[in-house]
């Protein structure tokens, strides 16, 4: 049980391990009539590929014919049904791919020739496309998303009713320790009262026992039941924060799917002719945005000096502020004067500027991280001064007292 064999790329036979107890190397000494035994830790070669016979068989074997099946009876009859059945999976196969190809011949054929009709359009429909396919995504996220929320909603439910069936057993519990209380006093009492010999005090103190245990018994239990609250608090705790998590992402890709199926029906209306003034004036603020950033970078990139990199970060927040005031200025006059409609979509339009301004704000401050050792780097103030020495009485009071008819020192 205790032993291997392995045969060789060469085809050599290599045994070792509890096997090579039994067999035993021939002695060339001619004294010694018993063979030498094999050292069962390490392999030798009990047969070599020149000792094979070929070509024995009246027929081909072949493992790979009948799917490296172990046969069970060396009958023509098991073999010729293993053959079989190998050969019919391996035509199908190949039928299989045969036909996977053809497909892919196909799809290729239908790609080109929808591809110069696709040209023609435009890349109009493609953005359509790549809309739809967001919204469809959205759309996922959001329905994982409600699943996530109704499944926190029941497990909040589950450690509710957990609570509630603790609190009760905690009363329950509470009440009879109580009475086991009085009890074991009562016990006391009697034990006290009565004779120190006899069957009787004999019969309080095993009273007095076994109401002690059960005193014991309802603490443990009582503190099990106070762990089990505290673990059912973490728990609850957990999927609270877990619950407000997915609420706040939903509403997050809520809002972005109302920004996209706007944009979509943008998309649809200027594909038919029809013009947007508030996607206009987001376009033209993006733009703006982004030619001033891409200036920026241009003209001198990220300045190596403290405070003119502070004096560019303030220009960047103070050109964000504009945009950003520019684009509420217009939506305030789309609200005060459309309609309910218009007045919802322009609020849509502003957030999608809110959140691209937000991101280039987030960026700045970024770049503005990288300064955060030289904004508190203070040695400027000190320099030229000296620490004052207190070896002269006289002169430190002089530092405290106002100087005669004038402001005090500085």
């Amino acid at each position: 049980m205790d032993s291997s064999l392995a045969a060789a790329m060469n085809s050599n036979v290599w045994q070792w391990g509890q096997i090579s107890s039994n067999f035993n190397v021939a002695n060339t000494d001619k004294s010694r009539k018993s063979g030498i035994a094999l050292v069962q830790n390490r392999p030798y070669l009990i047969f070599e590929q020149t000792l094979f016979r070929s070509q024995m068989r009246a027929g081909r074997v072949s493992i790979s014919s009948t799917g490296c099946k172990v046969l069970h009876q060396d009958t023509f009859t098991e073999q010729l049904r293993a053959e079989t059945l190998v050969q019919g999976v391996q035509d199908m196969q190949a039928s299989i791919n045969e036909e996977r190809q053809h497909l892919a011949e196909l799809n290729k054929t239908t790609t080109e020739a929808e591809a110069p009709a696709a040209q023609q359009h435009g890349g109009d429909e493609d953005e359509l496309a790549t809309l739809q396919d967001t919204i469809g995504q959205l759309e996922r996220d959001i329905m994982l998303l409600e699943r996530d929320i109704e499944a926190y909603g029941k497990s909040l439910e589950s450690c509710d009713l957990r609570q509630a069936h603790n609190r009760k057993q905690l009363q329950q519990l509470q009440q009879q320790g109580t009475s086991l209380r009085d009890r074991q006093d009562q016990v006391s009492l009697n034990i006290y009262m009565a004779p120190k010999a006899g069957a009787e005090r004999r019969k309080l103190e095993e009273q007095l026992t076994e109401v002690e245990e059960f005193v014991q018994a309802n603490k443990n239990t009582r503190m099990t039941l106070l762990d089990q609250r505290a673990e059912t608090d973490k728990e609850k705790q957990k999927i609270l924060a877990q619950l407000a998590n997915s609420r706040k992402q939903r509403e997050r890709f809520q809002r972005r799917l109302d920004i996209v199926k706007d944009l979509s029906k943008s998309s649809k209306a200027s594909s038919s002719g029809a013009s947007d003034p508030l996607i206009k004036v987001l376009d033209k603020q993006c733009q703006e945005m982004s030619e001033y950033f891409s200036r920026r970078q241009s003209v001198g990139g990220e300045s190596k000096d403290f405070l003119a990199a502070m004096k560019i970060h303030d220009a960047d927040r103070a050109f964000l502020d504009q945009i950003e005031q520019k684009m509420k200025d217009v939506v305030d006059n789309v609200i005060s004067n459309g309609t309910p409609e218009r007045a919802e979509r322009a609020r849509l339009v502003n957030q999608m500027l809110v959140d691209m301004v937000n991101l280039r704000r987030s960026w700045c401050d970024m770049l503005q991280d990288r300064w955060a050792s030289d904004g508190l780097d203070l040695s400027c103030f000190f320099e030229g001064s000296t620490k004052p020495s207190a070896a002269d009485p006289r002169e430190a009071g002089r530092r405290l007292r106002p100087s005669e008819g004038g402001d005090p020192p500085g």
